[in-house]
């Protein structure tokens, strides 16, 4: 059933016979599925030591998120987010892109892939700066 549908799709395309082949190919797998949500979504917690702590120690977690919550609504941290989407804007990076607006040493930024710029972690008590 779905061939035929591909062939005559392919036919309406005015795709030869040669090419019908892999227009089927091309055709069933551009074929819009519905998405299903992750059953396993939200089951399970980290598998790093404070994770685990923090699954296990409810109380120590709420804690934990109550000085999140009161750090990171601070004017500095306000003032450090809001600087950070400004480069990103400004380099022109989109939203779940890999790329991450690194600072260089002089001032200024520049985009770099995001595993390189986190792994340049200050050796030696040095800037990790570009």
């Amino acid at each position: 059933m779905f061939t035929i549908i591909a062939e005559a799709e392919a036919a309406r395309r005015g795709i030869n016979q040669r090419d019908t082949q892999n227009y089927f190919v091309y055709y069933s797998m551009s074929k819009k599925v519905p998405q299903r949500r992750n059953k396993k979504a939200g089951t399970s917690t980290g598998k790093s030591k404070s994770a685990k702590y923090f699954a296990a120690n409810p109380e120590a977690r709420k804690k934990k998120n109550e000085y999140n919550k009161k750090y990171h609504s601070t004017a500095k941290r306000k003032k450090y987010r809001a600087n950070a989407n400004k480069l990103r804007k400004d380099l022109g990076i989109p939203k779940g892109s890999k790329d991450d607006a690194s600072e260089k040493k002089g001032g200024g930024a520049v985009r770099e892939k995001r595993s390189v710029n986190r792994a340049r972690n200050g050796k030696g008590g040095k800037s990790s700066k570009k």
